[in-house]
């Protein structure tokens, strides 16, 4: 039997039912599958649809490795701030929770290297803020490039230098 004649005496039977109930049974027996699979269908393109308008696309992405911004006093709106001083328009998408080294904390180590090794495969690091010895971890295994000041001012649209207060009269007398 082709889907058209199945369809065609799906209706017939449809409207030989005697009241509504009996209707909705039919099509729910008969048709359960087909409307579910619709359904989650339409729930699936409702939400990617909604994450797409809700969510920002960043141009710049910066990570600060091993913040803690009650030690450190660098929390990420030193650079939010630094940047709308600069004039810089976009989104910029911050990372200050990633973390490496911490006593009895391998697992997230682990997860720390797998996320910071994905964004230097893909170039999609544009800023990395870290204590020296993992800088110089990622730089060792080709995860960027390393410029020096001069070569990074030359490339960059916006130079910010991060300096702790207490050598500031040293490096700018």
């Amino acid at each position: 039997m082709r889907l058209s004649e199945r369809i065609r005496k799906d209706i017939e039977q449809y409207k030989k039912l005697p009241d509504k109930k009996s209707r909705m049974a039919f099509l729910f027996d008969y048709y359960k599958f087909p409307i579910l699979a619709l359904l989650t269908i339409v729930l699936l393109g409702i939400l990617i649809i909604g994450n797409e308008l809700h969510h920002k696309k960043a141009d710049l992405y910066i990570v600060l490795l091993n913040n803690d911004s009650v030690i450190n006093a660098c929390d990420p709106s030193v650079f939010e701030e630094a940047l709308k001083k600069a004039g810089y328009s976009g989104h910029a998408d911050i990372n200050d929770r990633l973390s490496l080294g911490y006593e009895n904390n391998e697992s997230a180590d682990i997860e720390t290297l797998q996320v910071l090794s994905a964004l230097f495969a893909i170039s999609d690091l544009d800023v990395y803020v870290a204590p020296k010895e993992y800088f110089d971890y990622f730089a060792e295994k080709d995860g960027f490039d390393v410029y020096t000041v001069a070569e990074a001012t030359k490339k960059a649209d916006i130079v910010m230098i991060l300096i702790n207060d207490e050598v500031q009269a040293d490096v700018y007398a």
